[in-house]
């Protein structure tokens, strides 16, 4: 099995200042923790009209783009509180695996309040990472032969199924693939990505 190993954003500083160190501080001010997140499915969006009323997406930093649509808005949040932001923007390209609101309603109960604790930043950080590829990767360059190794050397399985049309990744399917910012690309996806002890990607 060929292994695709990606070297995600390391969980403290570096002495020798490379790009992909995180950016370690306190919590970012102004940034408020959501008390809920709203009730949305999957099956209620039209995933495929995301940034349509948008003319061109590559005017904007993949961070920026993930903002402008409110689908996001709890990854996104996510982000800001890892502490992440400053990293992924230097870190060019990057490769965002999205979850959208719905997916976070897959964790378990109180996971989310969990992740968002400020004395749990570590572990937020760890969670991010799995969502963040250190390279610009296009759907059709996945395939089913892959495994994607996380920041926490956690293996994560990449599959394809339909002639390549469908793309998993730890579990979570591309819903609108290959969204193209100025410093990288945005796959939304319809649940959490998670390392291969947690995922169950059989075929049906």
């Amino acid at each position: 099995m060929a292994i695709m190993a990606m070297t995600l954003f390391s969980c403290a500083s570096t002495d020798e200042g490379t790009d992909d160190a995180v950016v370690e501080g306190d919590p970012i001010e102004g940034v408020e923790l959501v008390d809920e997140v709203e009730e949305v499915s999957n099956d209620d969006i039209a995933y495929e009209d995301m940034f349509e009323d948008m003319d061109d997406t590559e005017q904007y930093d993949v961070l920026a783009l993930a903002k402008m649509e409110d689908n996001l808005s709890t990854f996104v949040k996510l982000v800001e509180l890892s502490g992440l932001e400053p990293s992924i923007k230097l870190a060019d390209p990057v490769t965002i695996l999205a979850p959208t609101n719905a997916a976070f309603e897959t964790l378990e109960a109180g996971k989310l309040d969990y992740l968002m604790a400020p004395e749990n930043r570590t572990e937020l950080m760890l969670f991010v990472q799995r969502h963040i590829l250190p390279t610009e990767v296009y759907s059709a360059a996945f395939n089913t032969t892959q495994i994607i190794e996380s920041a926490a050397e956690n293996e994560i399985p990449v599959e394809t199924r339909l002639d390549g049309t469908e793309v998993y990744i730890g579990g979570a399917l591309i819903l609108e693939p290959d969204v193209e910012a100025s410093n990288g690309i945005i796959h939304v996806v319809d649940n959490i990505v998670e390392p291969s002890e947690f995922t169950d990607v059989t075929a049906e």
